[in-house]
């Protein structure tokens, strides 16, 4: 609320594992509790949830994010894979059919929702099927936003003693795959916003983001017409690239 007062136009909510906020007090605290208070907070803002573990995603998170406006149309679920083998190697706690799910019933949930996600390649040990399927989870979910690493050990990690280390070359390889595919994807769900209305928060003198585009690492639109900075306006896309829009505000 102080920072409400202040002028603060969107927060991002993130830790380690948002959707185990709470989790540490043993109190009752949890995420749920604290999305439904923030959901109580007046006025004209955006919540945006970042960072949430999918293995604790639960139906009431999702309806609380549907019900209120303030929050984003927007989530950040590190998925990291979908081979079931890779999963339970990197100890995710969940399979490559409840990843399939919670997708669903985000989609269901929350209408127009642009999910983004992090996956790595060249896990050690990672066959060809299991990247063919990793490629083949990319072309059937289509997932809006998507951030994709190359596996490299981390000192004093389970996996840095793992065999079957994956060559460079197959790991940059399967990157560029998958960042050539996302780009398709990308550039698609953005061509199908062009001609709608779209609500940006100015963050410059010709730009700023709609509530699908996390500072930082998403996309921006590029706007003409007479933006505010700092303030909410809406705009009509007229152009799209991979990554970007470009619009009109006061059409």
């Amino acid at each position: 609320k102080n920072l409400k007062g202040m002028g603060v136009q969107e927060f991002n909510l993130i830790a380690q594992d948002t959707t185990d906020y709470g989790g540490d007090l043993h109190d009752g605290t949890t995420i749920e509790k604290l999305f439904r208070a923030l959901a109580k907070i007046p006025g004209d803002h955006w919540f945006r949830l970042m960072y949430a573990y999918p293995l604790r995603f639960s139906d009431e998170l999702i309806e609380i994010m549907a019900s209120s406006p303030n929050f984003c149309r927007y989530v950040d679920i590190p998925f990291q894979h979908i081979s079931d083998r890779i999963l339970q190697s990197m100890h995710r706690g969940s399979n490559g059919t409840y990843i399939r799910r919670l997708v669903e019933r985000l989609r269901a949930g929350v209408p127009k929702i642009a999910i983004r996600s992090t996956f790595i390649v060249g896990y050690r040990g990672e066959t060809d099927r299991e990247f063919a399927e990793l490629a083949r989870f990319f072309e059937e979910t289509s997932l809006e936003r998507v951030g994709v690493f190359r596996y490299s050990p981390e000192p004093g990690t389970a996996a840095e003693a793992l065999l079957d280390q994956v060559p460079d070359p197959v790991k940059r390889q399967r990157y560029d795959r998958l960042m050539t595919l996302q780009q398709k994807i990308s550039l698609k769900k953005n061509r199908d916003r062009i001609g709608t209305k779209v609500r940006v928060l100015v963050e410059g003198p010709d730009w700023g983001r709609t509530e699908w585009d996390a500072p930082e690492i998403d996309g921006k639109i590029r706007l003409k017409g007479k933006p505010t900075r700092g303030r909410f306006a809406e705009a009509v896309v007229d152009g799209a690239s991979e990554y970007d829009l470009t619009g009109w505000i006061g059409q």
